[in-house]
């Protein structure tokens, strides 16, 4: 496949990134920065894909399949419960995609599945495919967010409302489109979950990527500074997203990364007291070198000048960008992790590159970067952000 755009330090393709992926180098990447589309929120540019498909199937494209079939053929557990709604389980559901009636693939867009264990399964499946081109010592951060069940996000739909208190009329309820948006019903209408539950996407992320061998080092709070307002009364408004860092092994490449003292005094006294803490209990250690504790012990401690360990809630701002991409995170938040998972001259890759804000970070500080977009609109704004560095390419 031809790069889509490509320079001494970017490379960028258009096309589905599990068709990509297989023709970079094994072992090419030194970490994986991305955001991938978040389940049930807003349509993507881009025409949809198959997925799951049986090799030589002839495709017969339906409009709906029983959802319980399609999680049964996956090797999943539908999770039926008391309060399930019969309509929804056992009766046909109307789906974002198309199923094929002979095979079970399904076609459509990522992040508009039909049930959220198929979302699951396919952000999985990718990452999956990245392990060939990281190198074992290499990371991957995954900035992902919740959704709402009954709810559409940001593609302009609106449910109808029963006129108490603004409650939702639950998940069967009917959907009116806004001024120039298809009527459809939204991905997270038709979820096992009582309307206005989150729907626990993170945590269904995390657990899927533990199960295929990915080790969660750290779990990030991006917590924003300038959050978007919200009309809710009966919530507490979101002001956060996750940022996970997974490794494949225990040993692997990281920079350490460091953050300012808010109260030095104050660090220098809980060193104090640590290093006390520590002595009291080798005292007690007979087969510890005295003379080592002793010798030890008459250092004066302090504390590191270039700041302390970064800690896991970072407060960064949006912000806005003004061409037609709604879902850009800001250069910031790419920022620490490729400092400390990507040493200089190493290479970054975004299997979900969009309008190229990863791309144009890992440039600015030094490192080479390849990315994945399946939209040819999102691949040329990717292609303005070296300009907007000053960077002669």
């Amino acid at each position: 496949m031809k790069p889509f755009y490509q320079n001494e330090y970017q490379t960028l393709y258009q096309g589905d990134a599990r068709e990509v992926l297989p023709i970079l180098e094994p072992q090419s990447v030194d970490m994986i920065m991305t955001s991938p589309p978040f389940y049930g929120l807003r349509k993507y540019d881009g025409e949809p894909v198959v997925w799951d498909s049986v090799d030589g199937c002839q495709h017969e494209w339906g409009k709906s399949l029983f959802e319980h079939d399609s999680l049964r053929f996956r090797g999943q557990h539908s999770t039926v419960g008391s309060n399930a709604n019969p309509e929804i389980h056992m009766g046909k559901v109307n789906s974002a995609g198309n199923f094929c009636l002979k095979c079970h693939a399904w076609r459509g867009m990522l992040g508009l599945e039909p049930t959220p264990e198929l979302y699951i399964k396919h952000l999985c499946d990718i990452f999956d495919l990245c392990k060939r081109v990281l190198k074992p010592t290499g990371v991957l951060f995954v900035n992902i967010d919740d959704s709402y069940a009954g709810s559409w996000g940001d593609s302009g739909h609106r449910p109808e409302r029963d006129g108490i208190a603004g409650t939702q009329r639950g998940k069967n309820t009917q959907w009116l489109p806004r001024q120039g948006h298809p009527l459809e019903v939204p991905p997270t209408a038709r979820v096992n979950i009582p309307a206005k539950s989150l729907i626990g996407i993170p945590e269904r992320f995390v657990l899927e990527m533990l199960n295929r061998g990915w080790i969660r080092r750290s779990t990030i709070i991006w917590y924003k500074g300038n959050p978007m307002p919200e009309s809710v009364k009966d919530r507490f408004t979101s002001d956060f997203e996750y940022l996970y860092l997974f490794s494949q092994q225990g040993d692997y490449y990281f920079e350490q990364q460091f953050e300012p003292h808010k109260d030095p005094e104050d660090d220098l006294r809980r060193i104090r007291q640590a290093r006390e803490n520590r002595l009291k209990r080798k005292a007690n250690d007979a087969s510890k070198d005295m003379s080592y504790l002793e010798t030890w012990s008459i250092k004066e401690p302090q504390i590191n000048p270039l700041g302390r360990n970064k800690r896991c809630v970072w407060k960064i701002n949006t912000k806005p960008y003004k061409h037609a991409h709604f879902a850009t995170y800001p250069p910031e938040l790419c920022e620490t992790p490729i400092m400390a998972g990507c040493p200089v001259g190493g290479t970054v890759l975004d299997p979900f590159s969009g309008s190229g804000t990863t791309l144009e970070v890992a440039l600015k500080l030094g490192r080479k970067s390849i990315g994945i977009d399946i939209s040819q609109k999102y691949c040329k704004l990717a292609m303005k952000r070296p300009a907007q560095l000053g960077v002669s390419l």
